[in-house]
């Protein structure tokens, strides 16, 4: 059975996703930036803070952060996405 991770970045990615699910998307991406600041590799956070960020129309920001994400991981990005993360 997988441990669920406890760290102070995955609260902060799972407080994001919550967030986002009720529609505080700002909120969200501040959770998401957060959850990117304590845990440098965390390309769940990126992805579903560009993911944010593009829903808000912030493209130019959206494009630098799925490119950091895939600088950390060059796996599809559609593998990180709420779906295929949950």
């Amino acid at each position: 059975m997988r441990q669920r991770d406890t760290s102070p970045a995955s609260s902060q990615l799972e407080i994001g996703r919550a967030l986002e699910h009720e529609g505080l998307l700002q909120e969200a991406a501040a959770a998401y930036r957060q959850a990117c600041e304590l845990d440098d590799r965390s390309v769940a956070a990126r992805v579903r803070l560009a993911e944010v960020l593009r829903t808000l129309g912030i493209h130019v920001e959206a494009a630098e952060v799925y490119r950091e994400a895939t600088r950390l991981d060059p796996e599809p990005v559609s593998l990180y996405t709420s779906d295929a993360a949950d």
